[in-house]
């Protein structure tokens, strides 16, 4: 799928399939993948799907342990029997947080209604694959808003932006966070989406308010 998503902590795959129909016809004899542009690793580390390399188009695979965050490229090549070296193809995908949230007293299923000036408790939780918890104030990129109508949850460009070094952030254990969201007076009468960036580049749900 164009643009996957594996979780940190995960095991993730790589598949690809590797066709020599129109330079040979060759038997495949092996595959090779890299990651970021690192090192080509080549021979075992790629399995043909069924097992074996014999044919001349052949289904590969191979894993790698997702625990970078952020986006990457995984890349594939082959090299056929008579060691003719194949361009390589590549795929970008993101490892990222596994994301629990909003919590009360925010539903993004419904439109929030707040009073303006007052502070709005902004709470979520991020773990790995395996239910750990992310501890780690620079998983917070920032918490953005946005003005809109109040029947349009559509973001455009963000208008405000808090930064993980604000006082607002407060770590709460066992992967909760809560961001404290200082509303001015001036957002009476209007609408708003707000949404919480992390440091892989995703970001979470849209929660939409109107400000009384």
């Amino acid at each position: 799928s164009p643009e996957p998503l594996f979780l940190n902590n995960d095991q993730a795959k790589i598949n690809a399939t590797v066709d020599d129909t129109y330079q040979g016809p060759d038997l495949i004899l092996s595959a090779e993948y890299n990651l970021d542009n690192g090192e080509w690793l080549q021979w075992d580390n790629m399995e043909a799907s069924d097992g074996v390399f014999d044919e001349v188009i052949e289904d590969v695979e191979a894993g790698f342990f997702a625990n970078i965050i952020g986006p990457h490229e995984g890349c594939v090549r082959g090299t056929d029997e008579y060691y003719n070296l194949g361009d390589a193809s590549c795929q970008t995908f993101l490892i990222d947080y596994d994301f629990e949230g909003f919590f009360d007293p925010i539903d993004i299923s419904v439109t929030n209604e707040a009073k303006a000036g007052r502070a709005i408790p902004i709470k979520w939780r991020l773990t790995d694959a395996n239910g750990e918890p992310i501890d780690n104030p620079s998983s917070f990129s920032g918490l953005y808003s946005q003005e809109t109508m109040c029947d349009n949850e559509t973001i455009e460009d963000p208008v405000l932006e808090y930064s993980a070094g604000d006082s607002g952030l407060q770590y709460l254990g066992d992967g909760y966070w809560q961001y404290n969201w200082k509303t001015p007076k001036t957002y009476a009468g209007k609408c708003l989406v707000l949404y919480v960036e992390f440091d892989s580049t995703s970001a979470s749900p849209v929660a939409l308010f109107k400000f009384k």
